[in-house]
């Protein structure tokens, strides 16, 4: 099986590491340092790098560090859980994104983190077979 990493650029990784611990990510201590917290959730595993550190993983030559646009899309297996984690992220420091979206394909709430990162959770409700 596959897995999926993703590196995002944050402002503190105090802050931004106490944010998704509320969502229920767990701090994979083995890859976590000074400049990087790695941490661990069924769905995903999250690097969060302080701006000096997220540089260091591009590829590409730079002077300065430039947040990257991005929007990271997490599909939950029930609509509750949709609004679960939603709950979870705005009683964490998360800010509600446009509207919630509901429609006969599936369900859907955007937040953005501390750091500005946008977060599109969804459920749908059609088979995926």
């Amino acid at each position: 099986m596959t897995k999926l990493f993703v590196n995002v650029p944050v402002d503190s990784l105090e802050r931004a590491t106490a944010f998704y611990l509320k969502l229920g990510f767990a701090i994979n201590l083995q890859f976590s340092g000074a400049e990087m917290t790695a941490l661990d959730h069924p769905a995903v595993h999250l690097l969060l790098h302080t701006p000096e550190s997220f540089m260091q993983t591009r590829q590409e030559a730079g002077t300065g560090f430039v947040k990257t646009g991005l929007m990271l899309s997490l599909q939950c297996d029930h609509r509750d859980d949709v609004e679960q984690l939603f709950s979870k992220a705005l009683q964490a420091g998360a800010v509600e994104v446009g509207a919630r979206v509901e429609h006969e394909l599936g369900y859907g709430r955007s937040f953005s983190d501390p750091d500005g990162h946008h977060w599109q959770l969804f459920w749908l409700g059609i088979s995926q077979d």
